[in-house]
């Protein structure tokens, strides 16, 4: 398997679930279900220790994603850590050549982690309006099995792939941008609606004219 075609769906996975993609990728490793595919840097993650701590996190995450305000909370947190953590898994995945080639290569790997990150992070706060936590739950499971297949993809068919990674990126850039412009647009209208009632607030309300007590009948 060419390690670059690897970087595109590892880079997508990992932000949307960094702990399930390592944990899906050491147990295939492991299981030597793709061996002939598997640069021999990734053998790491399939090693006992780094599978266990994953399975773990995985579960923890697993339950952490599947609650409203907890899954954005969640969210939050990884911010950093998904793009690092698939940063982290390139270098390994990545052979020993041009440092500066290894260097962008690294970091257009974090940036698409980020992206698919900040998407799904994006995606998560405008379900957790809903009352009901039905579609949070079945777009967490979702989330879960794209992860999945699209690992098991990269390994099975790494040209496919790294095709679906790029068009699922562009896809979710263009996301971003429309995420963007709602949230400008609603906070514009938000405060709008603040400095129109504070207007009103301090506009003084009309005089009534109260006649004289001899006029009054």
């Amino acid at each position: 398997m060419d390690p670059l075609l690897f970087l595109g769906p590892l880079g997508l996975a990992a932000g949307v679930n960094l702990y399930l993609t390592v944990f899906v990728t050491g147990l295939l490793v492991r299981l030597g279900w793709v061996a002939e595919f598997v640069p021999d840097s990734l053998g790491t993650l399939g090693s006992w220790p780094v599978l266990v701590a994953s399975a773990l996190l995985a579960v923890v995450e697993f339950a952490a994603d599947k609650v409203p305000y907890v899954d954005s909370t969640w969210d939050v947190i990884h911010t950093f850590i998904r793009p690092l953590g698939a940063m982290l898994i390139a270098l390994n995945v990545l052979p020993d050549g041009n440092p500066a080639v290894t260097t962008v290569l690294t970091l257009l790997t974090g940036a698409g982690a980020l992206t698919s990150h900040t998407s799904k992070a994006g995606l998560r706060a405008l379900v957790n309006t809903s009352p009901e936590p039905f579609s949070n739950i079945a777009l967490s499971i979702t989330e879960d099995l794209s992860v999945i297949g699209l690992m098991m993809l990269a390994f099975q068919h790494p040209w496919v792939a790294a095709a679906i990674a790029v068009v699922v990126t562009i896809v979710l850039i263009i996301f971003l941008i429309w995420l963007y412009r709602f949230a400008r647009r609603t906070v514009g209208g938000l405060k709008r609606f603040l400095r129109s009632g504070r207007r009103q607030a301090q506009e003084p309300g009309p005089t009534v004219a109260i006649p004289p007590s001899g006029d009054r009948r």
